[in-house]
């Protein structure tokens, strides 16, 4: 594989010092058979003695060569150790099985883009217990399809992850935020995405706490960066909106598809362009700030992004932030 920019701007410039490579190696190979479009990839194949060689030119920007590796990943071509540094990792903590893929815009981009590790939490297998099983396996396929880890809580998930536990049931609650303890501290994630503390849902509220009452629990020099997600409820003051594409759309809601009871009880999935698109109407003033100009983004997430620092939550960004399809989503983590 060869990495470079697609489109006249770039050719014979540094930039794509890998096609360049890659042409000067078919035109060593045998029987190759040309260049053709597959996806996001330029492949072609040749011989070279009696191995069989495949060439690639990925069709995304450089910022964006995490998909071609997913791609070839999914073939079986590499390994998926290839796709992540080791030491980066991103914890989501998902209430319910399909929530990974509902609020996983900017996750899917850290995957890609900022080159982390992306490992869901599944806090619950949701509340009805002849579905939990099957929950589960279908949590795993999305996981699976859309490139997260996955680490269950238990071989059920938690029970009664909610702010009445919190006040009421004080045991079983403190063994709740132990467990969510233990995987940060055996995770080290440089960035938690979790429920904003007024996502209506009583479970969505409960991973809120859930997650602040763990990182209490953390050494004092234990630092990350907090993304507060939001789906059922609307946070009033989110401060950082990312674009999100129509490829990463597409693959959020083909993920959310293997969730396959939840999307025959409610197929919600087909409902999330409207959502993301409605989130530039929202984002330009509560993030750009009141009567602020619209971006030119067809789809976006909306998010609070924070910093755990000396035992606490803290701002650190000056003013709304909103970021492109093209802006590296590591330049949000410093």
């Amino acid at each position: 594989m060869g990495l470079g920019n697609p489109g006249s701007d770039y050719e014979g410039t540094r930039h794509n010092a890998g096609f360049m490579a890659v042409d000067l190696l078919t035109k060593k190979l045998g029987r190759f058979t040309g260049w053709r479009r597959d996806g996001v990839l330029l492949r072609g194949q040749g011989r070279a003695g009696r191995n069989r060689v495949e060439v690639i030119k990925p069709q995304t920007y450089m910022n964006r060569s995490g998909e071609a590796f997913r791609e070839l990943i999914r073939e079986g071509w590499i390994a998926p150790e290839i796709l992540v540094p080791k030491g980066y990792r991103a914890v989501v903590i998902a209430p319910h099985p399909d929530d990974e893929c509902i609020i996983g815009g900017l996750a899917l981009r850290v995957m890609l883009e900022a080159r982390m590790k992306v490992i869901n939490v599944a806090v619950t297998q949701g509340s009805k217990k002849e579905r939990q099983a099957e929950r589960f396996r279908e949590l795993q396929n999305a996981c699976k399809y859309i490139g997260f880890g996955l680490i269950a809580t238990g071989p059920n998930g938690l029970e009664k992850v909610n702010v009445k536990t919190r006040l009421q049931e004080q045991g079983q609650w403190s063994e709740c935020v132990k467990i969510i303890a233990d995987i940060l501290a055996a995770n080290q994630p440089r960035v938690i995405f979790f429920p904003h503390e007024h996502d209506w849902n009583s479970t969505h509220i409960g991973a809120h706490f859930l997650v602040m009452d763990a990182l209490k629990q953390m050494p004092a020099q234990f630092q990350c960066y907090l993304v507060e997600t939001e789906f059922w409820g609307q946070m009033t003051d989110p401060n950082l909106m990312v674009e999100i594409s129509a490829e990463d759309l597409t693959e959020l809601v083909t993920a959310t598809t293997f969730h396959v009871g939840e999307v025959q009880r409610n197929p919600y999935h087909l409902l999330m362009p409207a959502w993301m698109m409605d989130n530039v109407r929202r984002g330009s003033e509560l993030v750009g700030g009141q009567g602020g100009i619209a971006p030119d983004f067809t789809f976006a997430a909306l998010y609070r992004l924070r910093k755990w620092t000396q035992g606490r939550a803290e701002k650190f960004l000056d003013s709304g932030k909103q970021v492109s399809r093209v802006t590296n989503v590591s330049a949000l983590f410093p």
